[in-house]
């Protein structure tokens, strides 16, 4: 089980380092399970009693973190299975860290006991489903884990292995369905970007395991497209050939390349630029100053960026004068903490956890509305974007539609919205607390910037 008092507490920390301690302690503590399941294992076969295990026994702990591992059951004749043993996690700021008595009611204080693991619950098929519902319980717990699996996402990318499940929109729906959400995802650039027709190059970020929006563009003037995304989406080729197919059909959009024409690879004019983050490849551009986009697109994909308020602002220096880009960001936790637990609890953890919950693996970024309206903000005094921000979701409202401004938003729904997170932004990191409730109330907006011509 995992008991947790204050997190927010941890934030103070000048040397910043939290968030590299936490993931120390994970994977020397997932490391020592396994060790401990193969030994109390073996031992059992030898009808032997298993030695004593130490999780954690060989991490050097920063001063203020003070372990205490106690097992939990005795293993014998009678009772064959390695012991669980929760593993007591004392996390202190350093500051602190003169009072090694300190306990969870001392306001500096963080307690968290892992839970112990053994062997069997390796075996079965049920693993899975019951360390989910295990780790819905407890939200730290969650957290923990998630540091964990970003790390062995660090792990692959350094490995050159892409391949990801998410963004595998259209892996297996029907095609109908398919054709459906890529109109409507086309007609809502087209609705608040303002624009009927295109021309010259554009770039969609995240287009996950389809180039249907890049065909769209193109059927709308678009003369080439590109499309940038960190991870490679699993895909299903024959599904992604009947999907442009019917894309075709029912737009009339005019193919002269044949069957093996309907292969990503071939779609002529439209590039998969795969593997570079969209962070690095246009601020290449800028940099190199020999590419202009007339319109730059992406849906539900800023979010999952490192540094998307830098992306943007590359973004916009890769634009041609006249040139406009279109953003729809949701800022909720894409099932984090949801549904088994509230959609602000993602914004209890601090930063430095945070990060090392979602920097590698593209969880939400945690970079919300008050921010992206601060970067219109500094743009539009450099002159180098107009900027409209809409909103189009709130806490607890689901969709607004249409999208409009927050300031005109005068309705129940909004003041709903403000209220559910008055009730929580008392248990928010300290990095919220200067943050309105009227902000933290929006969970997804829509963001169109225009370069001015000339």
């Amino acid at each position: 089980m995992v008991k947790a008092y204050a997190p927010r507490h941890l934030e103070d920390d000048n040397d910043r380092d939290d968030g590299l301690v936490y993931r120390e302690l994970v994977h020397r503590y997932l490391i020592d399970l396994s060790c401990q399941a193969t030994a109390s294992s073996k031992a059992a076969e030898d009808r032997q009693e298993p030695g004593p295990a130490s999780p954690l026994s060989g991490v050097k702990l920063p001063k203020g973190i003070v372990l205490d591992s106690t097992p939990s059951v005795t293993t014998g004749r009678n009772n064959p299975r390695p012991p669980a043993r929760p593993v007591t996690l004392w996390l202190r700021q350093r500051r602190d860290a003169d009072y090694p008595e300190a306990r969870p009611s001392e306001p500096c204080s963080t307690l968290i006991i892992l839970p112990g693991m053994s062997r069997p619950l390796f075996e079965t098929g049920l693993a899975k489903a019951k360390a989910k519902s295990l780790l819905d319980k407890w939200p730290t717990a969650k957290a923990l884990a998630y540091v964990a699996d970003d790390a062995r996402w660090g792990l692959r990318q350094r490995l050159g292995r892409i391949q990801s499940e998410s963004g595998s929109t259209h892996y297996a729906i029907p095609i109908e369905q398919s054709v459906n959400y890529l109109e409507e995802v086309f007609n809502d650039y087209r609705t608040y970007g303002a624009f009927d027709h295109l021309d010259g190059a554009a770039a969609e970020v995240g287009p996950g395991d389809n180039a249907g929006i890049a065909l769209l563009l193109q059927s709308a003037g678009c003369k080439t497209v590109d499309l940038v995304d960190r991870f490679r989406s699993r895909r299903n080729v024959d599904q992604q050939r009947r999907i442009y197919q019917a894309l075709a059909a029912r737009r009339g959009i005019q193919v002269a390349w044949g069957e093996v024409g309907w292969a990503d690879e071939c779609l002529p004019g439209i590039s998969w630029r795969i593997g570079s983050s969209a962070e690095a490849y246009f601020a290449q551009r800028a940099h190199e100053g020999t590419l202009g986009y007339d319109l730059i697109v992406s849906r539900a994909a800023l979010e999952h960026l490192y540094d998307p308020l830098g992306a943007i602002r590359s973004m916009a220096a890769c634009l041609r004068p006249g040139g406009r880009m279109v953003h729809k960001v949701d800022f909720r936790d894409h099932g984090m903490f949801t549904p088994a637990h509230s959609e602000l609890t993602f914004l209890r953890f601090p930063g430095p956890l945070h990060r090392q919950m979602t920097r590698r693996s593209g969880r939400p970024n945690r970079v919300l509305l008050h921010r992206y309206r601060d970067l219109a903000t500094e743009l539009g005094r450099a002159g180098s974007l107009e900027v409209t921000i809409l909103v189009t979701s709130l806490v607890g409202e689901g969709e607004i539609v249409p999208h409009v401004p927050f300031t005109t938003l005068q309705s129940p729904a909004r003041r709903r919205a403000v209220a559910r997170v008055e009730a929580e932004r008392h248990r928010f990191a300290r990095e919220f607390d200067k943050v309105t409730s009227e902000d933290l109330a929006v969970t997804g907006i829509f963001w169109i910037g225009v370069r001015p011509p000339g």
